[in-house]
């Protein structure tokens, strides 16, 4: 049997108003999934996205989740507008580094894990340098030692 769930957006919690983004698989509003007959229970997870305001022109736009990181990775998902080698830096708050990779990326949106497996509970920022813009996020990792 085949079920369909979405989700209504912008939907307004406490006075705060919230955008839906987008699935983690990176699909419409709307998923199509195939169900037992029988009754079934089906549990959804939702986390709290942190860093996603707009850093300005040539598409500088930069989400982190989870933030804060409570596990070894972080998801950082943005968008190039042409194809160009793009440097991806977490630094701790003394400007030490902690994880760096440059990837050669193709126009369109991206999805990239950071490895925070490394780092101790603290903050640090996640610097993404492309030839047309430079954004950073500030980056909490709680992991329990």
């Amino acid at each position: 049997m085949k079920r369909s769930f979405g989700v209504e957006s912008p939907q307004v919690v406490d006075g705060k108003e919230f955008e839906f983004e987008g699935w983690s698989n990176n699909r419409e509003i709307i998923q199509t999934l195939t169900t037992p007959v029988q009754d079934t229970s089906l549990t959804a997870r939702f986390t709290i996205t942190v860093g996603t305001e707009n850093a300005g022109t040539n598409g500088g736009n930069m989400i982190l989740f989870p933030n804060p990181v409570t596990e070894d990775f972080c998801t950082v998902q943005f968008a190039v507008v042409e194809a160009q080698d793009v440097s991806i830096r977490l630094v701790n708050i003394l400007a030490q580094q902690v994880f760096a990779v440059t990837k050669s990326l193709a126009a369109g949106k991206h999805s990239v894990l950071i490895n925070a497996g490394q780092a101790s509970p603290g903050i640090y920022y996640v610097m993404i340098n492309t030839k047309g813009w430079q954004v950073s996020r500030r980056l909490i990792v709680a992991r329990q030692n």
